[in-house]
């Protein structure tokens, strides 16, 4: 698990320190082969975490929070969440029955995303071992 840390953050764009020359960052990344058997329960895990990771790491507030569990009579299961901070905003969307998980980060001041992004994998990881990524991009901000 150290090792897979170790790859996560040599192998992303956010290894920099992204606070030296701007004042903000948006950092986007897609999991995928995830293996997801009860949607409802990852829905709720995945948003406790996003709330977790702001509200014990960071001293970013959460100004609004909203879980939408899909109904899969009317559309592919799986779930949309979005935390709005004072900062900006920590967003998900998942298509459970694909394994597919997009994660955007994005924060307007000086918090360190690096830091956050990285114990949101680790933990994704340490309870979905099979889940695999891909950083889709990382934006410095102002």
């Amino acid at each position: 698990m150290n090792n897979d840390k170790e790859k996560f953050i040599e192998n992303s764009i956010i290894k920099h320190n992204i606070l030296e020359t701007h004042r903000g960052s948006h950092i986007m990344i897609d999991y995928y082969k995830l293996q997801i058997y009860d949607a409802n329960k990852f829905a709720n895990f995945v948003f406790s975490l996003m709330k977790d990771i702001i509200s014990i790491y960071s001293s970013m507030t959460i100004v609004h929070s909203h879980l939408h569990i899909f109904n899969p009579l009317l559309t592919n299961p799986g779930f949309t969440s979005v935390l709005l901070l004072d900062e900006s905003h920590f967003s998900a969307h998942c298509y459970s029955d694909d394994g597919l998980l997009a994660i955007d980060l994005f924060t307007c001041g000086i918090t360190d995303t690096k830091t956050l992004i990285t114990l949101f994998h680790n933990k994704l990881l340490e309870n979905y071992p099979d889940a695999e990524f891909k950083i889709l991009h990382t934006l410095e901000r102002f």
